[in-house]
């Protein structure tokens, strides 16, 4: 393509415009110029030396009036000559600015497929589109990003020095950073922030846009910092730039700003117009002092919280506590650290212990992610986050101030030059772009390399500097780092000297990827912070250094005691993790394997009477301990000597003698002799083939008085499967429906007697058919019999009656039944029964319940096996009414007599639930057993249900109703707590309708009042009533910043943990584990737990049992301990305080106490009653130390939550608080709560279920001062 001519001018019209004295300027397009189709130029520049005012549209006209030694200019933006041209009598190629910068200016779309390892040239680059960067090589995100290059040369394009690479994402605040270094490309590194922490995303920069003209305008607010006036609202500052206040009363007064201390603002905006604010608003804060930076966006019109950047002092939570000492901890300490784990003790119980030291910080940290407590958490995202906020400022990225700073005032004169029109500037100012453009932009395009000696303390002016080499480096003056670097410095003055103002340095090395910063402020120079990265904080993960943090804050003083740690935190958290873990550890680590070698010792130490010598009891432990060989042809009859022997051989297996199976597996015997060796005393063998099938499994045997019994093969779950497939009908069947059908055959559940003086012959439907009866409601001296069934009969007698299962049922006089039995009473009737009964479905076993309509509440539960009955047809039903009738005589046996109608009993399902051992032992009932049981009932059992997320309900049946707690997360700081009460009438429990008694958010496990003794900050001191936990927030109620963490909820059922999902069943009772971590009083603002509540919340029928246990993270002082609290909506109508100064049942007021502790030091229980029956709050008198001041009460209403909740307590004592430290380091308690049914009796008021030394007790109350405990 040819290069344009003056005469190539003359096609078309130009503005040209005299430098200062021309406001019209436009682009012209020229259309087919020497072949240049659509090619803009942008526009002319003319120089002149005289002052007049000069007008022309063509390039002649121009050069008709142009003085001696006037130039114009031109740009070919495309093509092969692309460039800048002077005329001067011809067209000469010059340096393009567009060239040098506009990669930087104009960010360039990189397409699919590239690969980011060649992409070695200064400047920024993009793609808005997450499927071009999927396409990408060595890159490592996939979704829409900005790529930033920076080269350690002032050329831009020696890549053979040191090229730097970053990426940021468009939305995820993820950004990642590499070099080139000797040819070789470093691994890429994430810059760890709070998200990567705590999986919280946070929003980032969106999609760069193609440069406008308005970029001018986003540029200059960089270069030229603006100064914020009082009042300032930071959500309206929306548009790209750089704003500050040099004063902090300014700042103090301004809107959404989380410092109050002079600072310099940054603003980016995800538009190439930094202006459209609807896309995507950055800020970032630094204060001039302290080094601490703020960060937060704007998206989707929404602003984020702002977000503190962490330094490495943060990370460490200690001023001494570097993260370079934790790393020198763990890599040049770990076998010093170990060895002292492991002093004095080799056996199990030291290695247990030194793998709970190594790993609680780890499994605490698991159950504390995103927690403020865990410092290390959140200060590591400062330690990956503001390396990225500096590096990038430092390398140049158009998104951060580096970019920016490209800018200054005087280069906007050379950018409008370049991309708009000509500039205010003459045309060789525009040429040079000015001494003072050169001054200012050029030292952060173009790196200054700095000679041997430099002081940095001297660098001062801004721009970025560098040198390649180690050794120039090395010579350095207050230089944190001695490897080849890049410098960069940031001053707050739009001049870019003013350096008593403020100024910024960061230092960051080629290799390592290390960063440092400092500031200059009022000609102090603070120290240098090295930034963290991922690798720094965790080597590759970030869970790493926090999991190495935490070690170093919470077990450094326990490992390290005999260094004697000063760290009086570490020190404190190590006393209570000896105080309150080491029974837990070492119980859970000796007493899992009876066969280790701390539980021989143990055996030793406390059985050495009697025992024989210690050799041969070595050698009986180690002939456990250590397998023998079987040989062939062994006969294990010999094999009398306690041990474990074993083969693997099945050619050995096959030659053995006396084995129940010639399989190879183990042999163990025990001998019932202290030496193990007793052979006539009583040995047993119990042998396990290695392989198990049907036919394959552990059999055992004993020797006695000389004499070996048979082999017995143990029964397992396929044993029962086997039996109960086992052909013969009548063993299946009782096997499958347990002792129900051991009555098949036999006259129970009728009773065979004399009527009249006649005795009937069987009846086969009532001795095979009809398997159980219950007879509630039965008048006294009454006997009564099944004198008809209909059983489905079609007869003409029957056609009135809708019912095809009738019956007809006698009650009859007991007194003269057997010799003169008159007529009776028909209370279930055949013909004209108004009560429905049920029809019986011809399936299996059933069950019916039948009503009298004669007697009230009289009712008959039959359970049948339709199996017997002879099908439906005209002749189908089954009389017993006539004297010479089988069954005539027959009455049901009256042990099935006197079933109260409020209690449960066994159904088919629940005797099929039984546990496979039961059953076993029930169905090898024979005809010649034990008497028939007179009644069988069920336990009455919880019925539990959880969901996936952890909501448990606990149900039961009482007297007269069905009642049920709720349980779970719940109130402000999501801890595990109760959460209501309901009730529903006496039914099916897994589908009962449920009313709600009440409700609540508040508290059940209470809140405390606790004080930390050390490093407090002063806050809420001497308030009395400044709760942290439960329902209470910063603000001490529900609202703030959350005061407590929950770090273990784990729910088990009869002692067995319940698994994931959603689960429902009955169990004996159900158990919440609990442990919180609280905040003191005085901690709330450095965030800092000081103490664990831990609790056992065992659910049982009738109420809830609560086990306490309060336990130190540092010294405590503890002024208000309620235990326990209760929600007594729908029962407090009536109020009655055991051993109090409430002795008589009375109105319930809001007020009412138990009295002055020191005059009712013994009341234990508040019983309330309502509409929905009794509940009470107790607490186990025996159990713990209580401390309540002596006016304090230890039972109380509410005045102030409406009349609501009732509190019991443990620690009361505003002046004289329980102190919790080194020599006492915990308390307990235990009470808790029951609710049911009414009582009716004229002389007690009520009964309660609660605990005396964690034993279960009732007592029986006639009076708060008259009771007995049972």
């Amino acid at each position: 393509m040819a290069i344009p001519t003056p005469a190539d001018f003359d096609r078309a019209a130009i503005n040209l415009q005299k430098t200062n004295e021309f406001t019209n300027s436009t682009n012209q397009t020229f259309v087919d110029i020497n072949g240049l189709t659509k090619k803009t130029l942008y526009g002319a520049m003319l120089e002149v030396t005289s002052s007049q005012s000069i007008g022309v549209t063509t390039l002649p006209e121009l050069l008709a009036i142009t003085p001696d030694g006037a130039h114009a200019m031109s740009r070919v933006t495309e093509g092969p000559d692309k460039g800048l041209y002077l005329w001067d009598g011809a067209w000469v190629k010059t340096d393009d600015p567009l060239d040098k910068f506009g990669r930087f200016v104009i960010p360039q779309a990189l397409p699919s497929s590239t690969d980011l390892n060649n992409i070695k040239t200064a400047g920024v680059y993009y793609s808005n589109s997450n499927s071009v960067v999927a396409s990408w090589l060595n890159c490592p995100i996939s979704v829409a990003c900005v790529v930033d290059v920076t080269v350690g040369d002032p050329s831009g394009t020696d890549e053979t020095s040191f090229v730097y690479q970053t990426i940021t994402s468009y939305t995820g605040n993820s950004s990642y950073r590499r070099t080139l270094y000797n040819g070789v490309w470093g691994e890429w590194l994430k810059d760890a922030s709070i998200t990567d922490v705590t999986a919280t995303a946070t929003t980032t920069l969106e999609s760069a846009k193609n440069y406008t003209d308005e970029r001018v305008a986003v540029i200059e607010p960089f270069v030229l910092p603006q100064a914020l006036p009082s009042n300032t609202d930071l959500n309206n500052i929306k548009t790209a730039g750089t704003y500050y206040s040099r004063s902090s009363s300014t700042v103090a007064t301004w809107l959404n700003c989380p410092i109050s201390v002079a600072c310099v603002i940054e603003v980016h905006v995800g538009s190439i117009t930094g202006s459209d604010e609807s896309t995507f608003v950055y800020q970032t804060i630094t204060s001039y002092t302290g080094n601490s930076s703020y960060r937060r966006a704007l998206y989707n019109n929404n602003w984020s919280a702002w977000i503190k950047d962490a330094t490495i002092s943060d990370v460490t939570s200690s001023a001494t506590a570097t993260l370079s000492s934790a790393k020198q901890y763990t890599d040049e300490r770990e076998a010093a650290i170990r060895d002292d784990m492991a002093a004095g003790e080799g056996d199990t119980l030291a290695a247990a212990n030194q793998y709970t030291a190594s790993r609680e910080a780890s499994i605490r940290t698991d159950y504390a992610v995103a927690d403020a407590a865990t410092l290390s958490s959140s200060k590591s995202y400062t330690d990956g986050k503001d390396s990225v906020v500096r590096t990038d400022m430092a390398a140049g990225d158009a998104a951060t101030l580096g970019s920016a700073n490209q800018y200054t005032a005087t280069r906007e004169t050379a950018i409008r030059s370049d991309t708009a029109t000509a500039d205010a500037a003459n045309l060789n100012a525009a040429k040079q772009y000015t001494d003072e453009a050169l001054g200012v932009i050029e030292p952060f395009v173009i790196p200054q390399a700095l000679p041997t000696a430099t002081d940095l303390n001297n660098i001062k002016t801004a721009g970025v500097y560098y040198s390649n080499s180690n050794a120039t480096v090395a010579t350095w003056l207050n230089c944190p780092i001695s490897v080849a670097c890049i410098v960069k410095v940031d001053v707050a003055d739009p001049a870019g000297v003013e350096e008593s103002s403020f100024v910024y340095q960061t230092v960051t090395s080629y290799t390592g990827n290390s960063s440092y910063r400092r500031t200059l402020y009022l000609d102090s120079w603070s120290i240098w912070i090295k930034d963290a990265t991922t690798v720094d904080v965790s080597s590759g993960d970030s869970q790493a250094v926090i999991s190495s943090n935490s070690y170093t804050d919470a077990r450094e003083t326990s490992i390290r005691d005999d260094f004697n740690a000063a760290d009086a935190a570490a020190l404190s958290s190590a006393n209570s993790y000896t105080d309150a873990r080491e029974i837990d550890i070492r119980a859970d680590y000796t007493s899992a394997d009876a066969t280790t070698l701390a539980d021989s010792k143990t055996y030793t130490d406390e059985k050495t009477s009697g025992i024989p010598a210690v050799d041969s009891r070595v050698t009986a432990i180690e002939s456990f301990v250590i397998p023998k060989v079987i040989l062939e042809n062994a006969d294990f009859n010999e094999y009398k000597t306690s041990g474990t022997y074993f083969t693997n051989v099945a050619a050995v297996a096959n030659t053995l003698i006396n084995s129940p199976v010639n399989q190879p597996g183990i042999l163990k015997v025990n001998v019932g002799s202290s030496s193990g060796v007793g052979a006539s005393s009583y040995v047993y063998q119990e042998y396990t083939p290695f392989v198990r099938t049907s036919a394959n499994r552990s059999y055992k045997r004993t020797l006695y008085q000389d004499i070996w019994g048979e082999w017995i093969k143990q029964a397992t779950e396929a044993d029962i499967q086997e039996a109960n497939a086992y052909a013969d009908s009548a063993d299946l069947a009782v096997k499958a429906l347990g002792s129900l059908l051991r009555n098949q055959g036999a006259a129970f559940p009728n009773k065979i007697i004399a009527r009249n003086s006649i005795v009937s012959g069987a009846n086969t439907f009532l001795s095979d058919a009809i398997l159980s009866i219950k007879v509630i409601g039965d008048r006294p001296g009454k006997y009564y019999g099944i004198r008809y069934f209909r059983n489905g009969s079609t007869a003409g007698i029957f056609s009135s009656n809708p019912y095809p299962d009738a019956w007809q049922i006698v009650e009859y006089d007991a007194e003269n039944y057997e010799t003169t039995s008159p007529t009776g009473l028909d209370v279930i009737k055949l013909l004209s029964n108004t009560t429905p009964v049920p029809t019986i479905p011809r399936s299996g076993v059933q069950t019916v319940v039948i009503e009298s309509d004669v007697v009230a509440g009289l009712k008959f539960i039959i359970t049948l096996d339709t199996s017997k009955l002879p099908a439906a047809s005209a002749f189908s039903h089954i009389a017993m009414n006539g004297t010479g009738s089988s069954g005539y005589s027959w009455i049901i046996d009256p042990a099935n007599y006197s079933y109260k109608p409020t209690e449960e009993y066994p159904t088919v399902a629940q005797v099929d639930a039984k546990d496979a051992a039961t059953l076993v032992s029930a169905n090898e009932y024979t005809d010649s057993k034990i008497p028939v049981p007179t009644a069988m009932r069920m336990p009455n059992n919880v019925f539990y249900t959880k969901d996936a997320n952890g909501a448990l309900t606990v149900a039961w049946k009482d007297t007269d109703k069905m009642y049920r707690y709720r349980f779970g997360i719940n109130n402000f700081n999501e801890l595990p707590n109760f959460y209501g009460a309901d009730t529903a009438p006496l039914g099916d429990i897994e589908t009962a309708t449920w009313t709600q008694i009440n409700n609540t958010l508040s508290d059940y496990l209470p809140p405390m009042v606790i004080e930390a003794v050390n490093d407090g900050d002063g806050q809420h001191d001497g308030n009395f009533f400044w709760f942290t936990g439960g329902n209470h927030g910063s603000t001490n109620s529900a609202s703030g910043d959350k005061t407590a963490r929950n770090v273990l909820y784990k729910l088990l059922v009869d002692g067995a943990s319940l698994p994931d999902g959603a689960v429902s069943g009955y169990a004996t009772s159900v158990t919440a584990l609990i442990s919180n971590e609280l905040m003191a009083r005085n901690t709330i603002t450095v965030s800092r737990y000081v103490l664990r509540q831990n609790f056992k919340v065992d659910f049982v029928a009738g109420g809830a049992r609560v086990h306490g246990k309060i336990v130190k993270l540092e010294d405590v002082n503890v002024y208000r301990d309620y235990g326990l609290q209760m929600v007594g909506s729908g029962f407090n109508d009536t109020v009655l305080i055991l051993d109090s100064q409430i002795a008589t049942r009375k109105a319930y007021s809001v007020n009412d106490t138990s009295g002055a502790s020191s005059a009712y030091p013994n009341a234990w229980a508040m019983i309330l009653k309502g509409a929905n029956g009794q509940a009470a709050l107790w607490m186990d008198s025996a159990v713990g130390t209580k401390n309540f001041a002596s006016a304090e009460p230890r039972f109380r209403g509410s005045s102030t939550e409406g009349n609501s909740k009732v509190y019991a307590g443990v620690v009361v004592n505003g002046t004289t608080p329980t102190v919790l430290n080194d020599e006492n380091p915990s308390y307990e308690f235990k009470g808790g709560y029951a609710i049911g049914s009414d009582i009716t009796s004229a002389t007690f008021d009520s009964v309660l279920s609660h605990s005396v030394a964690g034993e279960s007790a009732h007592t029986m109350v006639v009076s708060g001062d008259d009771y007995i405990t049972v």
